[in-house]
């Protein structure tokens, strides 16, 4: 969690929305969630424009 809070600047709860919403690129094991570098990077990259819709609403 603490690299997904670096890389894209976002509060805790506001990352455990968007894992809930399957707004955010994660993987998870049990009860343990898990980002990639990569996978943020590239999300933060694309605009974020599926979290931006679905706010929109």
């Amino acid at each position: 969690m603490k690299l997904a809070q670096e890389v894209t600047g976002l509060s805790k709860p506001r990352l455990y929305a968007l894992v809930s919403e399957r707004g955010i690129p994660h993987k998870k094991r049990g009860n343990r969630l898990f980002f990639d570098r990569e996978e943020l990077l590239a999300w933060i990259a694309e605009g974020n424009r599926a979290v931006r819709k679905q706010n929109e609403r």
